[in-house]
């Protein structure tokens, strides 16, 4: 029988969306300030995958990705989800949110992402939030699943999150 163990070290993985640079460089302030240093940071990419944002947010769109150690994987793993829309609703002006944050959790064999909408591939993890598999490690190189955000498999960004896993193996 297995035995009920603490969550591996891991990296927070936050998916910063924004119009221009100021709401990122300050929500980064915010991110740090809520979980710790930044380890690492992607390259910054025009996020064209979807238009679901732009009506919201305006646009051009524009993409970033920080990593941030964890020492401890805090439990229940919703948290995650709940503080980065907390910090979301801080950069809101009016109704309109200025950025959007999609906090995962990366891990040696898997990235796994956080979201508040239910699908068929989401698991409940605490009220109202659900996780997503969204990468698998395997064989030297990240796997894409079916559901997989075209962004994510992007090569720079692929090479951002082993850079990632390099930090925690």
């Amino acid at each position: 029988m297995g035995e009920i163990n603490a969550f591996p070290p891991g990296i927070l993985v936050v998916g910063i969306l924004c119009t221009s640079p100021q709401p990122r460089i300050q929500v980064e302030t915010d991110l740090v300030s809520e979980f710790g240093p930044v380890a690492i940071e992607s390259p910054i990419i025009e996020f064209s995958h979807s238009s679901y944002y732009v009506e919201e947010m305006g646009g051009p769109l524009f993409k970033q990705w920080v990593g941030i150690r964890l020492p401890e994987i805090r439990s229940p793993t919703g948290i995650y989800k709940e503080q980065t829309q907390a910090i979301e609703h801080r950069h809101k002006l009016g109704e309109k949110r200025t950025v959007n944050l999609d906090p995962g959790l990366l891990f040696p064999h898997q990235l796994m992402l956080f979201s508040t909408k239910n699908y068929a591939h989401r698991i409940p993890i605490a009220d109202g939030i659900y996780g997503e598999l969204e990468l698998l490690y395997r064989n030297g190189k990240w796997d894409s699943l079916p559901w997989t955000y075209p962004d994510y498999q992007l090569p720079d960004i692929q090479k951002f999150f082993t850079q990632c896993r390099n930090c925690i193996i």
